[in-house]
């Protein structure tokens, strides 16, 4: 990981990289080199070209059923046959200058230089339906290089025979922030996700369904360690994969479908951390006599669980219809950890021989949940809806944990103690460790009840209560305790049509959340949405949402409330397919308080933690056709976050006031060329200005330039 100064960069140099391009995708193509997709917007906005591909599309298939009649000829795409074929491909090169934190800048956008294969398509479907292997075939491919994110998606179908579909995708993720957890939790990880599922006889009455899914993460990760009175931190290897293994059936009957699979998941986690050597500076105080000369901290997990899926749905009667889902699941999980370090303390001519920390338990986890929804249709425009699902999980574990503490001073004998946390429990405590059983029981009940009143695309409204009741104990060898919590939410909603042109909505919810567990009330709260859009013709259209959202903790002494307010406008015009623009602003407004008890050299102090966001957004995108041959596509983003206000509501010395403000803006603008209707050169520029008010290490400019071309057969 590069900590250097992003200032001490030198500029890239146009003429000498682009003397490579040529050469360099020709070895990415061989090397079939897939990497991440840019987060981008102008350069994935589509183009007039990409537009008329489609209708090229219709044309193809309305050309292969008409006979005996003149029909015109598509611009782009070929018949093979039985088949309308299409493909698109587009490679370039891409480079980032950037001025200030670097490592901020890889953390918020992650876009690096290098050639890329921004996007490949192939689509091939049948055009009478009896094609001999297939009839639908579709493959995508988007990313080459560095950038964060890349997708990789094939399907194919045969009707009445099979339909498969998989996908790839890539995300790169890279943390490296200066003021979060003191530069001590730093990450730059690779995560892979992959799906593959195969459907056998789609479109009998009974279809068997296979699938297999995967998901993996690995690279860098640190952690931060609390030792020799001081924090270090420690660098680390992360990886953990899990894999699921799926089969099933669906099936229809008589009005009714029925669904039942069975899945196996394996899980492995080999994430591990060490200190290759040398002095270790805490990161508190590097100035003090606290260092580490050693540390290791692998942690090897792994598990496996059995889980078992089904469904009905169906009618029981014309106005009755009926929804029923389950599943149990059954997860075993076996854990270890050895955490070892040396090195000297704060008190003079003091070492740290060996300290070691060991643990390996055990862990269970049976799972079940169960929906049920019924449907009654009142009349033709009133249906009563009432839904209720229970959702269970028990976790029974045990942990043998074993500690041992070496230290000496100066030349006076090694002390050697075994330290635990437990030592009020001597029941549980052997001589070279203790031993810990602990469990966990939560059951869920949640009920919904409300009427619904639809009249076609004029009005429709609902009107509901929802009641959900939680039991939660837990347990070991010497105590156990439970509690339980009762909720009760009022909602409702509204959505009217005075016109065909106009649209208004309203929602609204008032209860209590259930989101925390034992001896914390649950919030109340209250939420408010209103939604208009107006469409003034068919090249117009506004849309407006205003939404509010209060919270209160019922507990005494906590006092922990907080309010949020949105305003959003936008508007879309577009005279014509090539032209178009979308505009629109948001207001986010954020403030919590809450009381907070924290220590500051060992002096407990009792205040108020305030927290304020008050941010204005702003974003543009329109596509403007110069000439026939020529698209501009122009994009804007602009957030702005105040922060707190100069008279915060303080109240004491042990208050504190926490906000985020700063300020961003992102230009974008792309020129398409269309030399024909199978070749498009782009070339884009994208600026990113970040700066934070109190921060100002964090700040920094950069400017992401990409050209490439584009060719659709």
């Amino acid at each position: 990981m590069n900590t250097k100064n992003s200032n001490q960069l030198r500029r890239p140099v146009w003429l000498y990289r682009w003397g490579f391009t040529v050469a360099l995708l020709a070895l990415a193509f061989a090397l079939n080199t897939w990497a991440a997709l840019a987060q981008s917007s102008v350069e994935k906005a589509e183009t007039s070209q990409q537009v008329q591909a489609r209708v090229d599309e219709l044309q193809r298939a309305t050309n292969a059923v008409t006979k005996g009649e003149k029909v015109e000829k598509p611009k782009t795409g070929s018949m093979i046959g039985d088949y309308s074929v299409t493909s698109s491909l587009e490679f370039g090169y891409r480079s980032t200058d950037v001025k200030g934190s670097r490592e901020k800048f890889l953390s918020d956008v992650n876009i690096r230089d290098g050639v890329r294969l921004f996007d490949y398509s192939l689509d091939s479907r049948s055009v009478t339906g009896g094609g001999p292997l297939y009839d639908f075939m579709h493959a995508d491919a988007s990313g080459a290089g560095g950038d964060p994110q890349q997708t990789f998606n094939f399907r194919i179908d045969k009707t009445r025979w099979y339909k498969f579909d998989a996908s790839v995708r890539r995300l790169n993720y890279y943390r490296y922030l200066p003021n979060y957890a003191l530069n001590t939790h730093n990450m730059d990880t690779r995560q892979q996700l992959s799906d593959f599922n195969l459907k056998l006889f789609p479109q009998r009455k009974a279809r068997v369904n296979l699938g297999y899914n995967r998901a993996m993460s690995t690279g860098m990760s640190n952690i931060s360690s609390s030792a020799n009175s001081d924090i270090f931190a420690d660098p680390g290897r992360h990886r953990w994969e899990s894999n699921d293994f799926h089969a099933g059936i669906d099936a229809s009957y008589h009005g009714w479908d029925f669904f039942a699979e069975e899945m196996y998941r394996t899980y492995k986690w080999d994430t591990s951390y060490a200190w290759p050597g040398g002095v270790n500076q805490g990161v508190v105080n590097p100035t003090d006599l606290a260092t580490f000369t050693f540390f290791t901290r692998p942690e090897p997990t792994r598990s496996h669980a059995a889980i078992t899926r089904a469904s009905l749905q169906g009618s029981l009667t014309n106005r009755v219809h009926l929804v029923v889902r389950g599943m149990y699941g059954a997860e075993r999980q076996n854990g270890y950890l050895i955490e070892t370090y040396a090195g000297t303390t704060r008190t003079a001519n003091q070492r740290t021989l060996a300290s070691v920390y060991s643990s390996n338990g055990h862990a269970k986890r049976p799972s079940s949940s169960f929906d049920a929804g019924v449907s009654f249709d009142l009349t033709e425009h009133l249906t009563l809806n009432n839904t209720f699902r229970h959702s269970g999980y028990t976790i029974l574990g045990d942990a043998y944990v074993n500690t041992l503490l070496q230290q000496q001073t100066g030349t006076a004998p090694i002390v050697t103690t075994n330290p635990h946390p437990f030592a009020a429990f001597p029941n549980l405590v052997t001589p070279l460790g203790y031993y810990a059983l602990r469990g966990i029981d939560v059951s869920t009940y949640l009920n919904t009840l409300d009427l619904q009143y639809s009249k076609g695309r004029k009005l429709s409204a609902n009107l509901g209560w929802r009641v959900t009741h939680r039991n939660v104990s837990t347990h070991n060898l010497t105590e156990a305790e439970s509690d339980t919590q009762n909720t009760n939410t009022a909602l409702g909603s509204i959505r009217i049509r005075p016109t065909d042109r106009f649209n208004l909505f309203f929602d609204y919810e008032k209860g209590q959340s259930d989101n925390v567990f034992v001896r914390v009330a649950p919030m109340d709260f209250q939420r408010v949405r209103a939604r208009a859009s107006y469409l003034v013709n068919d090249k117009l259209s506004f849309t407006g949402t205003v939404s509010t959202t209060d919270r209160t903790n019922p507990t005494q002494f906590v006092e922990n409330d907080s309010d949020y307010r949105s305003i959003s406008f936008s508007a879309l015009w577009q005279p014509k397919d090539r032209l178009f623009v979308n505009a629109g602003y948001n207001f986010d407004h954020m403030f919590s308080t809450a009381n907070i008890y924290y220590f500051i050299a060992s002096v407990a102090r009792t205040g108020k933690s305030l927290f304020y966001a008050k941010q204005d957004f702003f974003f543009l995108d329109t596509r403007v056709p110069i000439t026939k041959y020529v698209d501009l596509l122009l994009v804007y983003r602009y957030v702005h976050d105040h922060g707190a206000p100069g008279n915060a509501p303080v109240t004491g010395p042990n208050d504190i006031v926490t906000a985020f403000p700063l300020e961003r803006h992102n230009p974008e603008a792309r020129l398409a060329i269309h030399f024909n209707s199978h070749v498009t050169a782009n070339f884009s520029y994208r600026h990113f200005s970040y700066n934070e008010s109190n921060f100002f290490v964090q700040d920094y400019r950069s400017n992401i330039i990409t050209s490439g071309l584009r060719l659709t057969f």
